[in-house]
């Protein structure tokens, strides 16, 4: 094992000063396929799985000068990388990553395998995420089904619940990193 860190610092060193294709390439046969699952198993869709793992091999392409060696392994690094753009590609799409769309509820009969397998996935984890919610303190429940469920802004939450505005907030901050650590661990 120590070998294969070693190897893949040196891989990742050689891309950083080098540019070098070919220990580019072997980085991405050890790594995208990681990266594509992980996205996967976070209720991604295909597409997005690759277009994301796509992007993220792309960042460690351009920003390869950043490993920092000292401060932990290139595994690590490369997994913030992906944690990052998952965030920033949620952020983009304007969307909670815990949002359900009426797509997703309401199947197609003439869908592919693959999409139902997508489709299987997806549903997988809006199970999952019941049961975190559903295991979150009552406080931090309420919240959430009221915004999230119900659909209310936050002040309207506040007022519903006889709360501070700033305590909702608190509370849904919470559940939602909770929520969101216990899927990453499925």
């Amino acid at each position: 094992m120590i070998n294969v860190l070693m190897t893949e610092e040196k891989l990742i060193s050689d891309i950083a000063l080098k540019r070098d294709k070919s220990s580019f390439a072997q980085i991405y046969r050890i790594y995208h396929p990681k990266i594509f699952h992980t996205y996967m198993k976070s209720g991604l869709s295909k597409e997005e799985s690759l277009e994301l793992a796509q992007e993220v091999m792309l960042k460690i392409w351009r920003f390869a000068d950043q490993f920092d060696e000292k401060k932990g392994k290139l595994s690590t690094w490369i997994f913030q990388i992906v944690r990052n753009t998952k965030f920033d590609f949620f952020r983009k799409k304007g969307s909670d990553p815990l949002a359900v769309e009426a797509s997703e509820v309401y199947a197609d009969e003439l869908l592919s395998n693959e999409e139902l397998e997508d489709n299987f996935v997806k549903e997988y984890h809006r199970m999952e995420t019941r049961v975190l919610i559903n295991s979150l303190p009552i406080e931090q429940q309420r919240v959430v089904n009221l915004v999230y469920g119900e659909g209310l802004s936050h002040s309207e939450c506040a007022l519903k619940e006889n709360i501070p505005l700033g305590t909702v907030k608190s509370r849904i901050r919470l559940a939602v990193a909770s929520i969101r650590n216990g899927l990453e661990e499925v």
